[in-house]
């Protein structure tokens, strides 16, 4: 059996395999990176949404709340320096009662902490506008909130080094 060295093996080639070796393999680092499967990201990429988080529902100064306003941004700037479908969606998340309005604004709270796109608490009226068949008292609106084609992105993750 024919031996093999190298300075950094990714074990594993779905988003966060593909993203890690790429991050390493551009850095200058000799990296190899192993699949199981006969094409990247076949497990559990190929079956998540695709959704790009704007980090609003995790508590201030957490590590998740961090990188995920750091990653949002950094995603939509991969993605469209080089063509791969993303698309800021926004989101609704809706509330109907005094503990729903706390929450959202909370959530609120949070975006602008990190410095993303202001978060909007939208009355009836204006919600009944964007999406006529929703029925609830109030909502806040996420514009930093969007989806991604997650093989396209693999893709270039898996060709860009």
């Amino acid at each position: 059996m024919e031996k093999i060295s190298t300075e950094i093996l990714v074990v594993g080639g779905g988003v966060v395999g593909l993203a890690i070796a790429n991050e390493l393999a551009r850095s200058g680092h000799e990296t190899i990176l192993v699949e199981k499967n006969k094409y990247f990201a076949e497990e559990v990429s190929a079956r998540n949404s695709g959704v790009v988080h704007a980090g609003f529902y995790y508590p201030k100064n957490s590590l998740k709340s961090i990188l995920c306003n750091q990653g949002n941004k950094m995603l939509y700037q991969y993605c469209t320096e080089r063509g791969i479908p993303i698309k800021k969606t926004g989101k609704l998340v809706l509330g109907n009662s005094k503990e729903d309005r706390i929450k959202l604004n909370q959530y609120v709270e949070n975006a602008a902490y990190y410095g993303g796109d202001p978060l909007e608490i939208i009355n009836q009226k204006d919600l009944k506008e964007i999406e006529p068949n929703v029925k609830s008292e109030f909502a806040m609106l996420s514009p930093e909130t969007g989806i991604v084609d997650v093989h396209a992105f693999c893709n270039s993750l898996a060709n860009e080094w």
